[in-house]
């Protein structure tokens, strides 16, 4: 993630929390629940964004208000591209094979891939595509 989609994710952030009409107290409860980080400056991937995003959201929705933003904007454009061409490889298995890569480059999900690690992906779905042709 780069350091201008950081700023623009926590700006969203604090954007929603003076929606909210929300104490600092409060503020900092959801993100130490939704992201185990007392301040959204602590927040290093999109999985930890979208959480403290989800949160508010639920939050707004309760208090009746419209959220401004879904927590699916901030999944890298890379990342479907990446998913669709793996479906199309394995299947129905495409979320365990990808997942188990995925895992092998110590990542949690493809949202948290960064483009370097998107390529690799892109790679592996290469030498899996060269093995079924052989």
């Amino acid at each position: 993630m780069t350091e201008a989609q950081k700023k623009k994710m926590i700006k969203l952030i604090h954007t929603q929390k003076t929606r909210a009409e929300i104490d600092d107290e409060t503020y900092c409860c959801i993100l130490m629940g939704a992201a185990n980080v007392q301040s959204s400056l602590q927040l290093q991937t999109i999985t930890q964004f979208s959480a403290v995003i989800t949160a508010l959201n639920n939050l707004l929705t309760a208090q009746g208000k419209t959220p401004l933003h879904g927590p699916t904007q901030f999944v890298p454009r890379d990342v479907y591209p990446l998913i669709k061409r793996a479906k199309r490889i394995f299947g129905d298995n495409a979320e365990i094979r990808l997942g188990g890569f995925i895992q092998k480059l110590g990542k949690n999900s493809a949202n948290d891939l960064s483009p370097w690690e998107i390529r690799k992906c892109h790679a592996f779905l290469t030498r899996i595509e060269q093995q079924e042709r052989v």
